[in-house]
C-alpha cells in the first residue's frame, strides 16, 4: 500500500484535491492525513514517512520551499509532488540541490488526469519495490541460488502474477509467456526450465526441517513450482 500525505492551507481546494484523488480509485494507494501548515507538515511526514507527498509551495506559516529544505535536513526518502501557482517558487524548485527529492511540478490550477497519472506511476513504483522486497525475503528463508538466473525469473514470475492479481494462473501458457515477452531473446520454455532448475539445487541444499517449515507440512514431498510460488504468495500477502 501506497501511502500520500497533502499539504496545504486551502481548505477548499483540498476537500476538492482529496475527492478528486478519492474518484480516481487508485489501487493500493491511501491518503493518511491532511496538513494545513508547514511545521505540521515536517512532523507529519517525518513520523509517517510517506511514500508520496503533494505539497502546495504558499502557506501561512513557512513555506513550502522551507518544508523542501527540511526534507532535505532529514533526509526524508519520499516523492513529492510540488503545487503552486506562483511562478516565484515554481522557479526556485528548479535548484539542483531540490532535484533528488521533486517527482513533479504541478502549477495550479492543474489537469486532475495528469496528476491521476502520476499517482498511478508512483504507486505501481512503490507497490513493486515493496512486493520484490517481501518476495526476496520469502525467498531467502530456502538455500535458493542468488547467482542463477532462474533466481531472478522466479522472483519476476512470483512479482507478475502478485501485482496483477491473478487467483488462477497457467505458468507455460500465461506467466512465462508474458515474461518472455519483457526479456531480449528469452523463450518461456527457457525460463520454466531455469527455475525448475533453480528449484530442484535449493530442494537439494535447502534442510528438511526449513522445509517442513517453510511449507507447513511434516511430508517428505519435493516442491512443484507452484508450491513455492503460492507459498511466498501466501507468506506475503499475510506478513
Amino acid at each position: 500500500m501506497s501511502t500520500l500525505v497533502i499539504v496545504d492551507d486551502n481548505l477548499d481546494f483540498v476537500i476538492n484535491l482529496y475527492n478528486q484523488i478519492v474518484q480516481l480509485q487508485i489501487p493500493k494507494l491511501q491518503v493518511t492525513c491532511i496538513n494545513s501548515n508547514g511545521k505540521e507538515a515536517i512532523n507529519t511526514i517525518i513520523k509517517l514517512k510517506p511514500d508520496i507527498v503533494l505539497l502546495d509551495l504558499f502557506l501561512q506559516d513557512i513555506s513550502g520551499i522551507d518544508v523542501l529544505d527540511e526534507f532535505i535536513k532529514h533526509k526524508i526518502n519520499t516523492k513529492i509532488i510540488v503545487m503552486s501557482g506562483y511562478p516565484d517558487l515554481i522557479y526556485k524548485c528548479h535548484d539542483k540541490k531540490y532535484y533528488n527529492y521533486i517527482y513533479k511540478i504541478l502549477a495550479k490550477p492543474f489537469n486532475y488526469k495528469d496528476l491521476s497519472t502520476l499517482l498511478q506511476t508512483l504507486s505501481i513504483e512503490n507497490n513493486s519495490k515493496f512486493l520484490r522486497t517481501a518476495i526476496i525475503n520469502q525467498l531467502n528463508l530456502l538455500n535458493f541460488s542468488h547467482k542463477s538466473i532462474g533466481y531472478n525469473y522466479l522472483i519476476d514470475t512470483i512479482s507478475l502474477i502478485l501485482e496483477r492479481n491473478y487467483k488462477s494462473y497457467n505458468l507455460e501458457k500465461d506467466i512465462y509467456v508474458q515474461l518472455s515477452k519483457q526479456y531480449k531473446n528469452v523463450k518461456a520454455f527457457q525460463i520454466k526450465w531455469n527455475i525448475e532448475k533453480l528449484i530442484r539445487t535449493m530442494y537439494r541444499d535447502t534442510n528438511i526441517h526449513t522445509l517442513h517449515n517453510f511449507f507447513n507440512t511434516d511430508e517428505d514431498t519435493k516442491p512443484t513450482t507452484k508450491l513455492i510460488i503460492n507459498t511466498v504468495i501466501d507468506k506475503c500477502i499475510n506478513s
